[in-house]
């Protein structure tokens, strides 16, 4: 079967390696090296090809073969040449991966094939995050540049990178973003709300949600006053109305008229209908 000239060229340097005895084991890392050992997939050659098993890495006790020591071996001499973002600035996660891109992964093309990131995270990376490389439209994603947009290689490398130290999606774009801005006139200045279009476009039909609703309900209670309003107006209109009628002055000869009309009056409604059913019961009965 044949082997890679690098391939082959690592598996004889991990022997002699190995046979000095110059290998730290996977517990003796400092915290650099411990987390680069974390982000890489435990690789060994079987059969004379590489075997990466991205279950395990690095730091796993039991990765253990020449060519995980090898690559132990560069991942300590990456570590010492990690620096601080900022003179004086602590190390961070984000300083570990420039250094792992930057010293690590030109020594061996196997070695960004070792890197263990989240498949579905680097994904969204790609699709909604906007690509500022010169001479791309202003609608393109990672997932749509061009081969030969360097700016889209190295980031679409990087991400993968950041996200197996175990950057954030978010971070990954901050870092991203302030990395453009700093480079860039204010004019070009670049925002999450830019780089991340579909994320807007998704939230964007709560906006007018929210508007239609608050109109609606405002409307409903200024209806609903409205209508409660002219309610009272009209029981004020009603009791001015009683409150009139009672205080007028009454008519005395209409009230005397009516006094004599009902005294004239031998019977009244009641008994005249009594009177007038009697008088037809009798007729009935041919008594009159």
């Amino acid at each position: 079967m044949h082997i890679g000239i690098h391939h082959l060229a690592a598996v004889l340097a991990a022997c002699t390696f190995a046979a000095s005895g110059a290998f730290a084991a996977p517990g003796d890392a400092g915290p650099i090296a411990g987390a680069i050992d974390a982000a890489l997939a435990c690789s060994c050659f079987e059969a004379g090809e590489l075997r990466i098993d991205a279950t395990r890495s690095l730091a796993d006790a039991g990765c253990s073969c020449a060519y995980a020591d090898q690559v132990r071996k560069d991942v300590r001499e990456v570590a010492a040449k990690v620096e601080p973002l900022a003179p004086g600035a602590p190390i961070s996660k984000e300083a570990i991966a420039l250094a792992v891109e930057r010293e690590l992964l030109p020594r061996s093309p196997d070695y960004e094939r070792m890197l263990r990131y989240d498949a579905e995270r680097y994904r969204y990376f790609l699709e909604n995050v906007r690509c500022v490389c010169e001479g791309c439209k202003a609608t393109v994603y990672f997932s749509n540049c061009q081969l030969t947009c360097t700016p889209a290689i190295v980031y679409k490398r990087r991400a993968r990178v950041f996200l197996a130290l175990g950057i954030s999606v978010d971070g990954l774009i901050d870092f991203y973003m302030t990395e453009h801005n700093a480079t860039h006139a204010e004019r070009e200045q670049v925002t999450r709300e830019y780089l991340l279009p579909k994320r807007q476009k998704q939230r964007g039909w709560l906006v007018p949600a929210l508007a239609i609703g608050g109109a609606a309900l405002g409307l409903g209670l200024l209806l609903a006053r409205l209508a409660r309003r002219s309610r009272d107006k009209v029981g004020r209109s009603n009791q001015a109305e009683d409150a009139s009628a009672a205080a007028a002055p009454t008519d005395p000869a209409s009230d005397g008229a009516a006094a004599a009309t009902a005294a004239d009056d031998p019977l009244s409604r009641r008994d005249r209908a009594k009177l007038e059913a009697a008088l037809d019961d009798l007729d009935l009965r041919g008594d009159l």
